[in-house]
């Protein structure tokens, strides 16, 4: 199913750091309240690349229906972009009428404070989807939301659910989307308990499960890194499974945090959900990169391995100071069963230090495992001069 109700609480933009016992979340700043942020300081007197809008749109776009300018398409193996670039934002098409014109609706498939999806069939190919229905009056700022359509209008890879049609009517805002029928990944890991090699109880995916959806889920962010975006909210329950077989492919969902950034620049808005937020998007004053991605991936793997998050706490202070154990939480007893280079991996993943934590296309660069045996990645660079900051 598609319901991506989320279970974890979410960081919003423009925030403040409180401490919430109840919910370990942040508390969101009145207009009254923000502060008027200093002028950037200028860190390298090399000329930044320009700053991408913060609507999503990525620099340098030529109208055609997949986006092959302004990027090293060829830089990238088919297994991470196999339909060779970004699609344009036409390619999805946007109407006015009603949705039940070109869908019947079949069935609900889930629920959440936003909206409700459904199940259903376009008339004229009876191909199934579903369809993601957002109240206008849910939808408290109007600019983020289209942001979040122009990143999703202009995706399609295996691994990332495809926005294929949008309305708008007077009531809600209605995405038809890839359907996927075995819906989000942490239901998965709750059927996944058995016993260990020492006679207790254990959760998680087996050594083999864990490998595929590893690369998977790294294969969909480095796609995404290639083409300047960056998810900014990665954890289990936005993945979806494409089917309900225990094979099942993965999808990564709910681009609402997501934005284009500039290679070299960093984003500052504290934002992502506690738990899986990388360490240096709440406590770094000079902002950070897309390898927040990474950090967020390493914990959703660590979920999907022993089923249970790596690191903890009451309060956002506490979560962020357990983070200082890193790859220390591998030597736990519940790794017992995974073999070294599971481990390895999640443990460069979880590397504290921004800088020494691999790109996605490095690490499957690195490991053949992650790519199922398939051609291996040409070499990887990426600039290092950090001169400005951005939102």
């Amino acid at each position: 199913m598609n319901g991506d109700c989320d279970q974890n609480p979410r960081l919003e933009i423009q925030v403040e750091i409180k401490d919430d016992p109840k919910n370990a979340t942040l508390t969101l700043l009145s207009p009254s309240r923000q502060k008027t942020r200093e002028p950037e300081q200028q860190q390298s007197p090399v000329a930044c690349p320009p700053v991408p809008p913060d609507d999503g749109q990525a620099p340098c776009l030529r109208r055609s229906s997949t986006v092959r300018s302004s990027f090293d398409i060829e830089s990238l193996p088919t297994f991470i972009d196999p339909h060779r670039g970004l699609r344009h934002q036409r390619s999805v098409i946007s109407s006015l009428g009603s949705v039940h014109d070109v869908y019947c609706i079949q069935e609900t498939l889930g629920t959440g404070g936003f909206g409700i999806v459904t199940k259903v069939e376009e008339q004229d190919t009876g191909v199934e989807f579903a369809l993601k229905s957002i109240p206008v009056d849910k939808v408290k700022d109007p600019e983020i939301f289209r942001r979040e359509l122009n990143i999703a209008r202009r995706l399609k890879h295996p691994h990332i659910v495809q926005l294929h049609h949008t309305f708008e009517d007077t009531e809600a805002y209605h995405l038809v989307m890839d359907i996927c029928y075995g819906g989000d990944f942490l239901r998965r890991m709750r059927k996944s308990c058995r016993v260990g090699s020492d006679g207790t109880m254990r959760g998680g995916l087996l050594p083999d499960d864990i490998e595929r959806y590893m690369g998977q889920m790294l294969s969909g962010v480095a796609y995404l890194h290639h083409y300047r975006l960056a998810h900014r909210d990665i954890k289990p329950e936005n993945y979806l499974l494409e089917e309900e077989d225990e094979g099942s492919a993965l999808k990564l969902t709910d681009f609402g945090l997501a934005r284009s950034f500039t290679p070299g620049c960093k984003m500052l808005s504290k934002v992502g959900s506690v738990g899986y937020v990388a360490p240096e998007v709440v406590s770094s004053a000079d902002g950070y990169d897309a390898k927040c991605d990474i950090w967020s991936l390493g914990v959703t793997s660590c979920v999907i391995s022993i089923a249970a998050k790596p690191f903890s706490g009451h309060t956002l202070r506490d979560y962020i100071r357990s983070t200082r154990k890193g790859s220390d939480v591998l030597k736990d007893d519940r790794w017992l069963d995974h073999p070294d280079n599971i481990k390895t991996v999640i443990g460069q993943m979880l590397s504290r230090d921004p800088n020494s934590r691999p790109h996605a296309k490095a690490l499957l660069a690195a490991h053949d495992w992650l790519r199922g045996g398939q051609m291996s990645c040409p070499p990887i660079t990426y600039p290092s001069d950090r001169c400005c900051t951005v939102q």
